[in-house]
């Protein structure tokens, strides 16, 4: 996580580079490839600084995705409003996000809990459970504060079940 989520990196610099490099070889037939390769240094340097300083923006924050999604992003997990990534286990039990937003300078999610959870599986020597839920509340708000774990909803012949991503 220390420079971002993996959807907004880049991990091929010198790809987003490649009309310059063409240019510069284009423009000048002389140059050389130290040259060259001190041009993409240089530039990648600075992509990655920006990414790098975007990233030591606080924790909790909200980000938009160029999807329309929105994402909340903490040290430990980035949350979605888009399915089967908008599922979250809060203290009060599982909930599938809605949306996320702003209350009294606090950052709040917007969904609905499942009323009825049961532990469907429970891995040996911890206490990671694999859930069944079903029916859900009225829409209600938690605090990212109440957030213990992500969780990722999965429809099975059983029913939706609820795999923690997380160990909380």
């Amino acid at each position: 996580m220390k420079a971002g989520p993996m959807c907004r990196m880049n991990g091929f610099h010198f790809d987003r580079q490649m009309d310059t490099i063409l240019r510069s070889i284009s423009t000048n037939a002389t140059i050389t490839l130290e040259e060259i390769g001190a041009q993409i240094d240089d530039t990648t340097s600075a992509i990655v600084e920006n990414q790098l300083n975007e990233y030591k923006q606080p924790f909790p924050r909200l980000e938009a995705t160029p999807f329309g999604t929105e994402l909340l992003i903490n040290q430990l997990v980035t949350l979605s409003t888009r399915e089967p990534d908008n599922c979250a286990i809060t203290k009060n039990g599982v909930m599938l996000i809605e949306s996320f937003g702003v209350q009294e300078g606090e950052i709040v999610i917007t969904g609905r809990r499942f009323v009825e959870q049961a532990v469907l599986y429970q891995a040996p020597v911890t206490t990671q459970k694999l859930l069944l839920v079903s029916g859900l509340s009225d829409v209600c708000v938690v605090k990212a504060g109440d957030i213990l774990s992500k969780g990722v909803k999965i429809d099975t012949f059983r029913g939706i079940v609820v795999l923690p991503l997380l160990h909380h």
